[in-house]
């Protein structure tokens, strides 16, 4: 396989960046590529997992940001203005 200049040096720092080699980080684009098929979609790990899971709290569609990130990160409305785009109020 050949790659440009540019685009091996791109990799290169890549695979280096993940303590990995060129050739794994290659298999792994080319595996996710393979996935994504003719749909042109790219591999979403958060989509692959829609479905896997069953049961969790009542109102995780909701509250999945305090879930996720925990309650000091979580979105807090009053913290929010409508009509407040950060323009001059």
């Amino acid at each position: 396989m050949y790659l440009d200049d540019d685009l091996d040096r791109e990799l290169r720092h890549v695979a280096a960046s993940e303590a990995r080699s060129a050739a794994a980080v290659v298999r792994k684009a080319v595996r996710r590529y393979i996935a994504a098929g003719s749909s042109g979609i790219s591999y979403d790990p958060i989509r692959a997992a829609v479905g896997r899971f069953t049961g969790g709290p009542p109102d995780s569609a909701r509250r999945h940001d305090r879930y996720i990130y925990g309650e000091e990160r979580a979105c807090r409305p009053s913290a929010m203005k409508l009509g407040s785009a950060g323009g001059d109020d």
